[in-house]
């Protein structure tokens, strides 16, 4: 190969590599990002979220309904947590049809914010809320609404 041939063949390469060098720290730069807001919304689910679906939960059980709280973390770039309630059945069986569930999930394409879905009421039917407006107030009028719903 000449000289000239063998220098656009290395410049090719060189400008490949870069491109691929930039790309991953991209990624990783996002995925930076993403634990690192990630981490907020943990923090706000074990501070505050978690311990007012608990709380939710204890009472409506005393009322004769039962609850399930799941959480999920795909470990990366995506989380949530939910509270699903249902009406007892006698003898433990569950009453098809009668559940509602309630779920605030976080995604890195939107990191900032979270997704609050539960059933209507005076809150909307689904929400896109910054973390920091998931209070124990707030989740506790989403929870009412929820179980309002239920109850009709």
């Amino acid at each position: 190969m000449k000289d000239e041939a063998r220098k656009c063949f290395e410049r090719v390469f060189a400008e490949h590599e870069a491109e691929k060098r930039a790309e991953t720290e991209a990624t990783e730069a996002f995925r930076t990002e993403a634990q690192a807001k990630k981490s907020v919304f943990l923090d706000r689910c074990g501070q505050v979220i978690r311990p007012t679906l608990d709380e939710f939960g204890k009472l409506i059980k005393e009322k004769g309904f039962d609850y399930e709280i799941a959480v999920e973390d795909d470990k990366i770039y995506k989380a949530a947590i939910q509270i699903q309630m249902w009406r007892q059945a006698s003898a433990g069986q569950y009453i098809k049809g009668a559940a509602q569930t309630f779920r605030i999930a976080w995604e890195a394409q939107d990191p900032d914010n979270v997704w609050v879905s539960h059933p209507s009421g005076p809150e909307s039917q689904s929400a896109n809320l910054p973390i920091k407006e998931i209070t124990e107030d707030r989740l506790n009028t989403m929870l009412v609404s929820a179980l309002q719903n239920l109850l009709e």
